[in-house]
């Protein structure tokens, strides 16, 4: 038989061959692992704490809530679940084009195109309550802050947890010489607090406040 026709014929087993394990074969699996990475499926958040992790809802669970701002999406599908600090396990969920990184065990800065804020642990000390504790230490050292103003205060519930609110506005001349407006949600929880900050000037707040308070409402004690 011709040499050139045995060749072709021992490449077309070969081929064959490799067809099959890559469509029924021990290949399979590997075929697939590989054709499914869409980019909408990376993980914003980035922790360097091991005890951190990060899933990625699907976009369609939340799409009817969404509003588009230069804040993100309140259609919320990066849920991040803290497991840094024993009894004080967290999960918060945050727009996918926010971008997050520890910086302090249970404490994550973020980041968006209309500002920046944290979400974190705070401790309250044990002779205080949460209340106290905001009012005689947290606004005084605010205070402090140019042009200071207090927009809001007041307690709500998030998820069934005690929470306070505090809104408030400064001076920033790096903002382009606007007033920043904040808002801080202090959670109560069985040790620890967490407090979640959030920021943006105050022309945009009307839009940002719809996106802080999905992200605030997704707050949940894990047990």
């Amino acid at each position: 038989m011709n040499k050139k026709i045995i060749a072709i014929f021992g490449l077309t087993i070969v081929a064959l061959a490799a067809v099959y394990l890559y469509s029924f074969g021990p290949l399979a699996g590997l075929r697939t692992a590989l054709s499914i990475n869409p980019a909408s499926a990376k993980p914003i958040i980035t922790s360097g704490a091991a005890g951190g992790t990060v899933s990625t809802a699907s976009a369609s669970t939340s799409a009817a809530a969404a509003t588009s701002s230069p804040f993100g999406n309140a259609a919320l599908v990066q849920e991040f679940r803290n497991r840094d600090m024993a009894q004080n396990h967290y999960r918060i969920s945050i727009p996918a084009d926010w971008h997050a990184g520890s910086i302090a065990p249970g404490k994550y800065a973020v980041s968006y195109s209309g500002g920046s804020g944290t979400i974190g642990l705070i401790d309250i000390p044990d002779n205080s309550t949460p209340e106290l504790f905001i009012l005689s230490q947290e606004e005084p050292a605010l205070k402090k802050l140019p042009g200071y103003a207090r927009v809001s205060y007041g307690s709500a519930k998030v998820n069934g947890n005690l929470s306070y609110k505090l809104v408030y506005k400064i001076y920033k001349t790096s903002a382009g010489g606007q007033s920043l407006e904040h808002e801080r949600v202090y959670v109560t929880g069985q040790d620890h607090a967490a407090l979640i900050d959030l920021s943006a000037s105050e022309t945009d707040w009307q839009r940002a406040a719809k996106v802080f308070d999905a992200v605030v409402g997704s707050f949940h004690w894990d047990q």
